[in-house]
C-alpha cells in the first residue's frame, strides 16, 4: 500500500495538499478492510457450522442461532462493540448466497436457516472440514 500511495503523496505535495492527502489516506487505510471482512464471515461460517453441529439440528430460527454463535467464546458477543445481532448473522451469511427463510421448530415458525441450504457454502468456503460433517439428526 505504502508504494502505491508514494506517487500520489508527492503529486499532492507538488500542489501543496500534501498534509490533506495523508491525512484522507489515514482515514482510508485506518478503516475494515476487504480481507478482514471476508476473514469475519468466513470465521462467523465457520461458527454458524460448529453451532448446527453440537446442537444435533438441521434448522434453526435466526435470533437462537445469533445467540449461541454470540455465546461462544470467538468475539461474537463484543461484535463492534455492541454485541452480536440477528441482523449482523443475516447480512454476513447473505455475502454467501443463503438468505433466511421460514422454518418450523417444536417452538413455531420463524426466519432461520436449514443445514441444507447452508451446507453447499460450507462445503465451498470451508472444505478442510467437510469430510467430518456429519449431522445426524435423528
Amino acid at each position: 500500500m505504502q508504494e502505491g500511495c508514494e506517487p500520489l503523496i508527492a503529486i499532492a505535495d507538488a500542489l501543496g495538499c500534501g498534509d490533506e492527502a495523508r491525512a484522507a489516506l489515514v482515514v482510508l487505510f485506518s478503516g475494515v478492510r476487504e480481507d478482514e471482512k471476508e476473514s469475519a464471515g468466513l470465521a462467523l461460517l465457520a461458527d454458524v457450522r460448529e453451532v448446527f453441529l453440537s446442537e444435533n439440528t438441521d434448522r434453526l430460527p435466526a435470533q437462537v442461532l445469533a445467540n449461541l454463535v454470540a455465546s461462544n467464546d470467538n468475539g461474537w458477543g463484543n461484535w463492534m462493540g455492541r454485541g452480536f445481532t440477528t441482523r449482523d448473522l443475516t447480512t454476513m451469511i447473505r455475502a454467501y448466497g443463503v438468505e433466511p427463510k421460514s422454518v418450523r421448530t417444536s417452538e413455531g415458525v420463524a426466519k432461520g436457516y436449514k443445514w441444507d441450504e447452508l451446507q453447499p457454502a460450507f462445503e465451498r468456503y470451508l472444505p478442510e472440514r467437510n469430510s467430518e460433517d456429519a449431522l445426524d439428526v435423528v
